[in-house]
């Protein structure tokens, strides 16, 4: 759904003027990468008496930093006033040419920005890796379906490889027998971006449970040595 949301926003329009926030124009001297996202599920998404009515998203521009933008998105279900799923996304503004943390252009923040610099954007903590009570590790290699139109590892893919790995662990823990107590409803996820990785790079996934919260479990994506993405899961008790 998120995805969804995502490729409709940004989808290329014949049109300049009806891209949205006329992104098919400042792309012309910037590109914007993810940085950082946060989703949060209600437990009426997962409630099977919830009538299956058409699903409409609202989508709106939270807030403006320096060299930064932060969008939500939420999911409704026809009758239900509260949103099913809410999600924020924070995108980093990179110049063109130089490939490197850039302003947007004045023209966009003019027409987008005002009143929006002072809005709390989205703060993801980073993971620090316990010196013990690591529970589990797993290698991935990135394969050719895990790209994006860059050639980068696709942002929902490190996701996959955090939960892939979560399931892992607990089927290995509680047996195949019990795989179903491995698929449970997640309340939120988030995720922080802070490298790359392309075709064929081998990522390390640790995996460990929050001290305070049974139901939080916290990741860190590794390249070698290089932090390459944070990211928590956290369950429906």
């Amino acid at each position: 759904m998120v995805e969804f949301s995502r490729n409709v926003t940004y989808n290329p329009t014949h049109l300049e003027s009806q891209s949205f926030m006329d992104f098919s124009k400042s792309s012309r001297s910037v590109l914007c990468y993810t940085a950082a996202t946060d989703t949060k599920i209600s437990p009426v998404f997962y409630d099977y008496s919830t009538p299956k009515n058409p699903v409409e998203f609202h989508l709106e521009l939270d807030h403006v930093g320096k060299t930064s933008y932060c969008m939500k998105t939420q999911f409704f279900f026809e009758g239900i006033e509260e949103p099913v799923v809410e999600n924020k996304y924070t995108m980093v503004f990179i110049d063109s040419e130089s490939m490197k943390s850039s302003q947007p252009p004045e023209w966009w923040k003019e027409k987008y920005a005002s009143g929006l610099e002072k809005r709390q954007g989205l703060k993801i903590p980073r993971n620090v890796i316990p010196e013990t009570g690591v529970l589990f590790g797993k290698q991935v290699q990135i394969a050719a379906s895990n790209l994006d139109q860059f050639l980068h590892t696709n942002w929902s893919n490190y996701l996959k490889f955090c939960y892939d790995a979560l399931v892992e662990y607990e089927v290995k823990k509680l047996g195949q027998e019990n795989i179903l107590n491995s698929f449970r409803k997640v309340k939120q996820f988030s995720l922080l971006f802070l490298q790359e990785s392309s075709l064929m790079d081998t990522l390390d996934v640790q995996l460990w449970k929050d001290q305070e919260n049974p139901y939080l479990f916290k990741f860190k994506v590794l390249k070698k040595t290089e932090d390459v993405c944070d990211c928590q899961i956290e369950f429906h008790s």
